[in-house]
């Protein structure tokens, strides 16, 4: 990604401007958003949005302006001072479009704010761990939407939406398992577990292997036939 965004921005203090043009700005931002799907094996139907935020990458435009920004501060300052504080307008900038973003209202509700998220420092996101904030993988509502099984329906249970919602937090097939994880951490419920994760290193390995459970057992039991 980082090799990309390199490619990507070369020059950016002199054209930025000119991906205020929406179909320019789209050009770059399907270019950047093709990488970022191979950070963590996405689903290519994730909204784009969603991806940059999981991946944590930051949106290209973003990052064109912020160089343009940082080439034309005062000659006083320190190039690392202004990197520095230009990085910290971008990422508000960012968390201005995130809150207004209509798309990816699922990852949004989990991922509220970028900052702790993409400062993080580890845990690293993968194949199954991006199931769980951005509700595209192994569930049976995303199967149905792509006409691979009949109902969205639960298998456990037959609940309506068998959705990310759902099957991690609700779903009384994975009681056990949740309350083996509670018992470690606090209390999950989509609107804490971020911050759960983003408590440690260990909290993080702790709920990426509890995903990564479901989602196997979800597979090998033909719950998704």
């Amino acid at each position: 990604m980082s090799t990309v965004n390199s490619i990507l921005l070369y020059g950016a203090e002199i054209w930025a401007d000119s991906l205020k043009t929406e179909k320019y700005c789209h050009a770059m931002t399907t270019v950047q958003r093709r990488s970022a799907l191979r950070i963590a094996s996405f689903y290519r139907t994730v909204s784009a949005q969603a991806v940059l935020v999981v991946a944590g990458v930051i949106p290209i435009d973003l990052l064109a302006f912020e160089r343009k920004r940082v080439y034309g501060r005062d000659a006083d300052l320190t190039r690392r001072h202004a990197a520095t504080t230009e990085r910290d307008a971008t990422i508000q900038t960012w968390q201005e479009r995130w809150t207004e973003e209509k798309t990816g209202n699922w990852t949004r509700r989990l991922i509220k704010y970028l900052r702790p998220w993409i400062q993080r420092g580890f845990g690293d996101v993968n194949f199954y761990v991006t199931q769980l904030p951005t509700g595209y993988g192994y569930l049976r509502r995303f199967i149905h939407n792509l006409n691979r099984v009949r109902t969205p329906n639960c298998t456990s249970r037959g609940h309506e939406r068998d959705d990310a919602e759902h099957t991690f937090f609700e779903c009384d097939r994975w009681t056990e398992l949740r309350h083996r994880l509670e018992k470690v951490v606090e209390s999950i419920t989509p609107d804490n577990i971020v911050g759960v994760i983003l408590h440690s290193t260990e909290r993080w390995q702790l709920v990426a292997t509890h995903t990564e459970t479901i989602l196997r057992r979800t597979n090998a039991d033909g719950c998704l036939t």
